[in-house]
């Protein structure tokens, strides 16, 4: 991911961001940001007689949920409402939730999709 393609990096090297090829595929929305969230789908305590955690159960972190937030310019409003349930990122199923389509006065439309991958599942 974050392969430059028309720039050269110099120094450091450090992981750059989205292109297009990187970018998932969602139809009528140009991916322009994606925000990652990963969280363990199992967080379980056990409590003693009086209320203090004793002990933590917890996913283990390469099997941990996905939440993730796509932004970009609606390229095709159509496509956009009438969304596929989901998309493939990074070897992950990501299963589409809210769609959202901010509007603002003078600017491109810039809509947002949730989506939500869980490890175990892999497809449709």
């Amino acid at each position: 991911m974050g392969n430059l393609i028309k720039n050269n990096q110099f120094g450091q090297t450090y992981e750059f961001g989205l292109n297009d090829a990187d970018a998932p595929v969602i139809p009528g929305l140009k991916v322009r940001t994606l925000d990652l969230t990963y969280e363990p789908e199992v967080n379980e305590t056990a409590q003693d007689g009086e209320g203090a955690v004793e002990s933590v159960t917890t996913t283990k972190p390469d099997k941990r949920s996905i939440k993730a937030t796509a932004t970009g310019y609606i390229s095709n409003l159509s496509q956009y409402r009438t969304q596929t349930a989901s998309f493939t990122f990074d070897g992950r199923f990501f299963i589409i939730g809210p769609v959202k389509e901010p509007r603002q006065k003078g600017k491109y439309v810039e809509g947002s999709v949730e989506a939500v991958s869980y490890f175990g599942v892999t497809g449709a």
